[in-house]
């Protein structure tokens, strides 16, 4: 098994999740959560607050990886989205895969249903069920989300800990497997 440096994982949104740490067994990442703007922000305003976070972690920490969920097609969200809210998540996703490629840091998308699959062992959510069931496997797991989009980034790091660095999941979610 190879060593993979630092990941930071972003859970994409006006409130943004984030995760980063080192994929080592017994290191546990910092996650949290932040808010891109104020309310009533317009979209490049949010795509600063982006480029200003993810600015400033990159010059603390020298990442392997950035990684992010992959903005869903608004078409298969039943009406729940406008096209505002489908060009700011889709110009977010952009921003990271600039900003990575401009840091030398590699880029990685991943899909919001296999993360989910990942934390949730397989077992199908439905709704507003899949939020709930998120915080609890990652609090099964040990860790704290203080929101949604907390416990999202969590999920995605610890998919991305399993995928890029061949984390054993037994290592990573001992909780969640026995």
């Amino acid at each position: 098994m190879s060593a993979v440096g630092p990941i930071l994982f972003l859970d994409l949104a006006t409130t943004t999740g984030w995760c980063d740490g080192l994929p080592v067994k017994g290191e546990k990442p910092q996650s949290g959560s932040v808010r891109l703007a104020y309310q009533g922000a317009t979209p490049g305003e949010k795509y600063d607050a982006l480029v200003q976070f993810i600015g400033a972690r990159f010059a603390v920490t020298r990442y392997q990886y950035l990684v992010w969920e992959a903005p869903l097609d608004p078409r298969s969200m039943g009406g729940k989205t406008n096209v505002n809210t489908a060009r700011t998540l889709i110009t977010l996703a952009g921003i990271c895969d600039l900003l990575a490629t401009s840091y030398g840091v590699r880029p990685y998308e991943v899909h919001v249903s296999t993360v989910k699959s990942f934390i949730l062992n397989g077992r199908r959510v439905t709704g507003a069920q899949k939020k709930t069931a998120i915080i609890e496997a990652v609090t099964a797991a040990g860790y704290s989300p203080s929101d949604d989009n907390e416990a999202d980034a969590i999920a995605g790091w610890l998919f991305a800990a399993n995928k890029l660095a061949g984390r054993p999941v037994d290592e990573l979610l001992p909780l969640l497997r026995k």
